[in-house]
């Protein structure tokens, strides 16, 4: 089975304002690539598969995978905490990824920057900083979500799990210099 998204353009839309002429398969790129190279080391490849397997193309299909995607209250430390969910951080996650993206279009003559007589492309110092306060944002989320699974451990036993052979063992060492 293909590997899904399991968040749409809107969900990136609603914390990261976005136009919506951008084209869906760009955007499904983007958070299909945020969820493989951000999400999947942030969550362990065994807790990310689990977590991926349970959507159903609309849902979870468990209790706690739709708490981890959608948030919700939990103790820490003794007082309450609300966690916003992976699905806000999947979202930022998706609009840096869209940023890195926004304006190239690859052609047959090589990559070109577009730009319509309705716009004026910002310059690359508001870029940075666009870039910059969301990757700001995503440190935090994720912070929220390792102190959230880390919390609720027992549910999330995948956290963490190596898995380790020989295969993975190398004749090379390396050292700091």
């Amino acid at each position: 089975m293909a590997e899904q998204i399991v968040i749409t353009q809107a969900d990136v839309r609603e914390f990261w304002p976005n136009s919506v002429n951008i084209s869906k398969d760009r955007v499904d790129g983007a958070i299909l690539r945020a969820q493989q190279a951000d999400l999947e080391p942030l969550l362990g490849i065994y807790l990310y598969q689990e977590f991926i397997e349970d959507y159903d193309g609309s849902n979870f299909a468990t209790a706690k995978y739709i708490t981890l995607f959608k948030g919700g209250t939990y103790i820490y430390n003794g007082d309450n905490r609300y966690y916003r969910g992976i699905r806000n951080l999947l979202s930022v996650y998706s609009f840096v990824r869209l940023i890195d993206l926004a304006g190239i279009n690859l052609t047959t003559s090589g990559m070109v920057d577009k730009i319509t007589e309705e716009s004026e492309k910002e310059e690359d110092f508001q870029i940075r900083q666009k870039r910059r306060l969301a990757k700001d944002d995503a440190i935090r989320l994720e912070k929220d979500t390792l102190d959230f699974i880390k919390t609720n451990i027992t549910d999330y036993p995948l956290y963490n799990k190596v898995y380790s052979t020989d295969e993975n063992k190398t004749s090379y060492n390396f050292y700091r210099v």
